[in-house]
């Protein structure tokens, strides 16, 4: 089964104008205050983010391709939210594994002040426009092949939204301990078996959209669902785990966790009810029924 993160095929040659995040995937653009506004909303979540980012940051590298392959993106705030508990921390090196496009590589890499960034995927279609974010891009399989660096080798590795697309995650956490340094960071996103959604959607007899059984057509899902955008056609997502099960798996190939987060990603060009999203904000204060989990943890020991 293909990859989710080995889809999307993007613009190669990026002028200013094409700088621009279309997080929305509509003819409707972002102008003017109010538009502004909205933008800020969409990808920082909350107001309080605006005091650790601003618009710029963000756009001056990502693009359209970036924002269609990246649900990272449509809930930028929670991610920076949990990050900025380790601001400080001392980052020279960077792997981002699943790196797509790019464009939320070289942000975090600015954000930590990384002078050496690293981006790992296995579509061959993304290396041009990623390398011209300043990446240094290597193409393979790292559910099955080795990282092609030493041992100890990086401060930071992410891995965001890859792991779901994933049969077996022991190579890539196995590898990924290898090329950690010692008290280095480790960031991963996935969606949340636990989810308060996924625990609905049971409870009613449904099956979870997070979890396909077939890569040509996604069955057992709520009618909802296709009215959210998700329609029939299947993301690549072969298994997800709830947040318990992540940090005992992440225990065992040798991390500590450092913190826990929720994420709220948007859905793709639909209109949300309030009451919806209200109740999505209140729960997803605990990270164990977020609809996606953002794990930040530091290599305890060897594997």
């Amino acid at each position: 089964m293909q990859s989710q993160y080995a889809r999307t095929r993007g613009q190669s040659n990026i002028g200013p104008s094409e700088r621009i995040l279309c997080v929305k995937k509509n003819d409707n653009g972002y102008c003017g205050r109010r538009g502004a506004a909205s933008l800020f909303r969409l990808l920082y979540g909350s107001r309080s983010a605006l005091k650790t980012l601003s618009c710029g940051e963000l756009s001056k590298w990502t693009t359209a391709a970036d924002a269609k392959r990246s649900t990272t993106l449509s809930c930028t705030g929670d991610l920076v939210k949990l990050l900025d508990q380790v601001r400080r921390a001392q980052v020279s090196r960077m792997l981002d594994i699943g790196c797509g496009y790019g464009g939320l590589t070289r942000f975090l890499a600015e954000f930590f002040s990384a002078g050496e960034f690293h981006g790992i995927d296995i579509d061959p279609d993304i290396q041009e426009e990623a390398r011209s974010k300043g990446l240094t891009v290597h193409i393979l399989n790292a559910e099955t092949e080795p990282l092609p660096f030493p041992k100890g080798y990086f401060d930071l590795i992410t891995c965001l939204g890859v792991l779901e697309n994933m049969v077996s995650v022991d190579n890539i956490l196995k590898e990924t301990n290898r090329v950690l340094r010692d008290r280095g960071l480790c960031l991963f996103s996935m969606c949340n078996l636990g989810s308060w959604l996924n625990r609905l959607v049971l409870l009613l007899g449904y099956q979870p959209r997070d979890i396909e059984i077939s890569s040509r057509i996604s069955v057992g899902t709520h009618p909802a669902y296709s009215r959210a955008g998700g329609g029939i056609t299947p993301t690549g997502h072969l298994h997800t785990v709830t947040t318990l099960a992540f940090r005992q798996l992440m225990e065992f190939y040798g991390f500590k966790q450092l913190a826990l987060g929720a994420m709220r990603p948007e859905f793709d060009g639909t209109r949300v009810s309030a009451a919806f999203r209200i109740v999505d904000h209140v729960l997803s204060k605990r990270p164990s029924l977020g609809r996606r989990f953002l794990y930040l943890g530091t290599k305890s020991s060897e594997t």
